[in-house]
């Protein structure tokens, strides 16, 4: 059986699954917000709300594209959860979710789902595209996340079907 591609082609456009650098994430130390290095990051908006604020740019409205914020999710290098990634692959550690890499462009990552954090849309436009994942790498996402979020079992969030078509 041929392996499936974890990354897709992507462009500049901001989308759904894209993975960037040097995202400037905000960190929270004693209750304070602190910016922190630059980091890797996945946009788990969905293609909607980037596409709300490509059509604002488009269209000249530079205050409505200004107040476009898009849903990121810091990532780190998977080899930094060797204790753990088997458990992260199965997706038994709601709030970590594993990405593929191919090996090339991009290593396996862990994005941390308790960080995701709203950025400027137009912050992120300026930040370097890395890669954007493969379908079936997003779709997994967005069943990981649902489940994260209201901490109960697939199947008694999702349609049948859309079960199936994770497998």
């Amino acid at each position: 059986m041929a392996k499936r591609k974890a990354l897709k082609t992507h462009d500049d456009v901001l989308d759904q699954g894209d993975i960037l650098s040097d995202v400037p994430l905000v960190k929270w130390k004693d209750g304070q917000a602190a910016h922190g290095s630059p980091n890797r990051a996945i946009v788990t908006s969905h293609g909607c709300v980037c596409e709300d604020y490509d059509r604002a740019v488009k269209d000249g409205k530079s205050s409505a594209a200004d107040r476009v914020f898009i849903q990121v999710a810091p990532l780190r290098p998977a080899k930094d959860f060797r204790d753990k990634i088997g458990l992260i692959q199965e997706g038994k550690l709601l709030d970590l979710f594993f990405i593929e890499g191919d090996g090339g462009k991009l290593a396996h990552q862990v994005a941390d789902l308790t960080r995701e954090q709203p950025i400027p849309a137009r912050v992120l436009a300026d930040c370097k595209k890395v890669a954007r994942i493969a379908d079936w790498q997003w779709n997994a996402l967005m069943v990981h996340m649902t489940v994260a979020r209201f901490r109960s079992a697939p199947a008694d969030i999702f349609h049948p079907d859309l079960l199936k078509a994770e497998t």
